[in-house]
């Protein structure tokens, strides 16, 4: 049932190569914090219906509340590397974020 996410995931996450700056901004600071979030409310919603829902014992619930936290917990370290992204790459994210008029001039691959 989930084989076909996972495999989605860790193939996207496994083969991703950034288009540009910005999407490496958008990966590091929102993408990867939000989709572990995501998936630790999932989790919480998943081990409130089993406990609620289901014929399963309490501890299932339990077990589920505690892998929710730890996907929160995650989220919180991506964040921390987001944070840790932005100031290693000051420089470079100043200048795509604050571009000098015809900025682009400065590209030349020739």
């Amino acid at each position: 049932m989930l084989e076909p996410i996972d495999e989605a995931v860790s193939q996207h996450l496994a083969n991703w190569q950034p288009e540009d700056a910005g999407e490496m901004i958008r990966m590091f600071e929102t993408e990867i914090p939000g989709m572990l979030e995501n998936l630790g409310a999932a989790f919480s919603v998943l081990g409130d219906r089993t406990s609620s829902d289901m014929p399963l014992d309490q501890v299932v619930g339990e077990h589920m509340g505690e892998i929710s936290s730890v996907m929160h917990g995650a989220a919180d370290v991506a964040r921390e590397m987001a944070q840790s992204f932005r100031k290693a790459h000051e420089v470079e994210i100043a200048r795509i974020e604050n571009p000098r008029a015809n900025e682009n001039a400065w590209d030349r691959n020739e």
